[in-house]
């Protein structure tokens, strides 16, 4: 197949989008799949694995976002239309509802090509409305954004969604239900590196960490809850005190923020920030592995692909109940109401070697779902069931 990748989150853009689409498209390539892929121009080249040597990679003008280092694409309707006119494409798959692929959706419905749309953020959320807007008042967007959601998505021929909750979730807003099919974000479990216990040792002392670690991986933005984690963590060091909470990740404008909530609930000595880590380097580091325990206060996961990768070390996950990270751990980690309930479940899990490891077996086998063939797979079965139904309904 010659399939069109419309990728607005791309390195050097780090999270969790941008780890679906490498692994994705990089497996495509390997299935021998031709890809012709948009992303925005960065300032800097991005490091992208070896199998892309084989893809056509086409970086248009980018402009940046209010959120951290993101840039989306500006209108490019011409260098558009000549990449596709040389290409031949099969299939659309887009990334996200951006200008990038609004453009190029008009492309596929006017030479009749089967149109892909995933949904992999709430950008509806109030989290997220207010990240992007600044404003206090972000639910009063909501039913708009969900109409601009409605119109983008209705419009695509298939509608891929990472969970059953999220599925859900969009069909409470008027999605339309024949075109949503629930398929996992992918990850490649093959560059995670597990350490042994004298390793785990080793980055311990070199970063300084307590006994007990838990830790949470991702951007550090009011839209991951980091504000109420941090809250969280200060309940549970009265109960544990010889623990670190380690967050992996750039916080960009939001660590103002941060500093300011440490210093509120005391957390100096018990909180340690990275800092943004190549994500090719940070799973091959092991730095995972140290993990005690994955941690996440956030609602506005749509699968949560980070602790996945942390499962793949062997680490329990505690997350609170809602839509998208509840439907992936299963008995490999605790699901939690409230807060003081994640706090409480905190303590117990760093307290409780048998409980840990209990469930951080199980979590190493839960993340096999997701690291491994099988992903790439099902997505190849539903671009065929896609391009079929179109053929049919031409």
């Amino acid at each position: 197949m010659n399939i069109v990748i419309l990728a607005d989150s791309f390195p050097p853009y780090i999270c969790g989008v941008t780890t679906h689409t490498v692994e994705l498209s990089r497996k495509l390539i390997r299935r021998g799949h031709h890809l012709l892929i948009f992303a925005p121009r960065y300032p800097e080249s991005p490091l992208l694995p070896k199998e892309f040597k084989e893809a056509r990679m086409v970086y248009l003008n980018s402009i940046p976002t209010p959120y951290q280092n993101l840039r989306i694409c500006t209108p490019s309707f011409y260098r558009i239309a000549k990449e596709l006119h040389s290409f031949h494409p099969t299939l659309f798959y887009a990334q996200t509802p951006s200008i990038l692929s609004i453009e190029s959706q008009q492309f596929a419905k006017l030479f009749s090509i089967p149109f892909i749309a995933s949904f992999h953020t709430l950008y509806a959320s109030d989290a997220y409305l207010e990240l992007i807007f600044r404003t206090k008042y972000a639910k009063k967007l909501q039913p708009a954004t969900w109409t601009i959601l409605r119109w983008f998505y209705n419009a695509s021929d298939q509608i891929i969604v990472p969970t059953p909750s999220i599925k859900t979730h969009v069909l409470a807003h008027r999605f339309e239900k024949n075109k949503v099919s629930v398929l996992p974000s992918l990850f490649d479990i093959e560059t995670v590196k597990v350490l042994s216990a004298a390793q785990k040792e080793r980055i311990k002392k070199k970063y300084r960490l307590k006994k007990n670690v838990a830790g949470f991986v991702g951007r550090l933005t009011i839209d991951k809850g980091i504000d109420k984690l941090l809250k969280i963590w200060s309940r549970v060091i009265k109960e544990v005190p010889d623990a670190t909470l380690l967050l992996v990740g750039g916080a960009g404008s939001y660590q103002k923020e941060i500093d300011t909530l440490i210093k509120k609930y005391r957390l100096k000595d018990h909180v340690l920030l990275t800092g943004a880590i190549a994500h090719s380097k940070l799973l091959s580091s092991g730095l995972l592995s140290v993990l005690d325990v994955f941690v996440s206060a956030s609602t506005t996961e749509t699968f949560g692909l980070s602790m996945v990768e942390c499962m793949a070390c062997g680490i329990p996950v505690v997350i609170p109940r809602a839509q998208g990270m509840k439907d992936i751990v299963g008995d490999a980690g605790i699901v939690c109401n409230g807060e003081k309930e994640l706090a409480r479940t905190l303590v117990k899990i760093l307290t409780d070697d048998a409980v840990r490891l209990e469930r951080g077996r199980e979590a190493q086998q839960v993340a096999q779902k997701y690291g491994g063939e099988t992903g790439v797979d099902l997505y190849l079965k539903e671009f065929k069931k896609v391009i079929a139904k179109h053929q049919k309904n031409k």
